[in-house]
């Protein structure tokens, strides 16, 4: 797969993530968040919840599920981000979870 398409299949999997997270109620508040070395897929607000979410889209499961692929280190910046970010916004959400969203997409 040539660079392009993958960051073209990456580029689906967010839009489908970020429509299910809308239908189920959620508030997009910033897509691909940076802070200092991390990167957040999708920063959103359900009721009193803070979740950061990482997409992983993959067209087959045949090297291992996506959310296999997202390391130790990705979870430890998430952390971090949830714990700055989660400070900043603590009068208006004060829980915070880290989830990941993962879809296999035919061509």
């Amino acid at each position: 797969m040539k660079k392009s398409e993958h960051l073209q299949l990456g580029k689906r999997g967010e839009d489908a993530a970020e429509e299910f997270l809308l239908a189920k109620g959620f508030h997009i508040l910033f897509r691909n968040y940076r802070f200092q070395k991390a990167e957040v897929d999708i920063v959103a607000s359900y009721k009193n919840l803070l979740v950061l979410i990482e997409v992983k889209t993959r067209r087959s499961n045949n090297f291992g599920n996506p959310e296999e692929f997202v390391s130790k280190r990705k979870q430890e910046l998430f952390y971090e981000v949830s714990e700055a970010y989660g400070a900043y916004m603590a009068a208006k959400i004060p829980r915070r979870d880290v989830d990941e969203l993962s879809k296999v997409c035919s061509t």
